[in-house]
């Protein structure tokens, strides 16, 4: 496993393109990409807009997604935040918060999910109150001594009934922390690394004057055999970023 990359870029010119890698825990069988936007960059935290590659199978996902969602990247953690807007329901909201121990095992993820749309799976369909059901038996009976005879028997009970969490009146329309995030500890090697192309907003990154061009590591292909197929180009030894382990490359248009 490696750390997270702490983008710091070295002198480009204008047009360029550089590719490095995002790392994210949970073992994952298909290829995924991104192509990224440069937010800002503050202290050793550089915030990225990602999209998914055209590469990406989106169906493959858990939860498809087609929005781009900002993450925040700081050598030994990451975060994720992103809204999805839900027709005639409302907003959901998504954040995620990762810290690594490179390779050691026990990195550890808070996913919190909420928002009116989230809210509305837990609230709206439950029912107010508890019914007591009743239901009347009527039958006749009979033997060999006794004459026909009819009896009732009246029987009340409660069903199962899916009731209003408590929240769902008083938190508008936010379900509590405690209701919505799970924690998660990775065990090691689960993490994987995926393919970033940075396109757009270079130039917030804090450039570094007379480096020497060096390759960090393997060329980042992402996962799966989608990244493998790049051209030459993906493979060309680049300026590197301060990677921490993350593969670089650099692609000057």
């Amino acid at each position: 496993m490696f750390k997270l990359i702490s983008i710091s870029l070295l002198a480009m010119t204008a047009g360029a393109q550089l590719t490095t890698s995002i790392w994210w825990p949970g073992n994952i069988d298909f290829y995924i990409g991104y192509v990224a936007s440069v937010v800002g960059k503050e202290g050793d935290k550089t915030t990225l807009l990602l999209s998914f590659d055209k590469e990406t199978n989106i169906t493959n996902l858990p939860m498809p997604q087609t929005a781009a969602s900002n993450y925040t990247v700081a050598p030994f953690s990451l975060g994720m935040y992103e809204v999805t807007s839900i027709k005639d329901v409302g907003e959901q909201t998504f954040r995620s918060d990762c810290t690594t121990r490179q390779g050691a095992g026990g990195d550890v993820c808070t996913y919190s999910t909420n928002g009116r749309a989230y809210w509305s799976e837990f609230c709206v369909d439950h029912t107010e109150t508890v019914d007591l059901l009743i239901k009347t038996y009527r039958y006749t009976m009979s033997d060999s001594t006794a004459p026909p005879s009819v009896e009732t028997v009246i029987a009340s009970y409660n069903p199962l009934t899916n009731t209003y969490p408590a929240w769902c009146k008083s938190s508008g329309y936010n379900i509590p922390e405690s209701e919505a995030t799970t924690v998660v500890t990775w065990p090691a090697r689960s993490a994987q690394q995926h393919r970033v192309v940075i396109t757009a907003g270079a130039e917030k990154l804090t450039a570094t004057a007379g480096a020497t061009p060096t390759s960090t590591g393997p060329a980042a292909t992402g996962t799966g055999k989608a990244g493998d197929n790049k051209g030459d180009a993906t493979r060309q030894v680049a300026p590197a970023l301060v990677g921490l382990g993350a593969a670089v490359a650099a692609f000057i248009l």
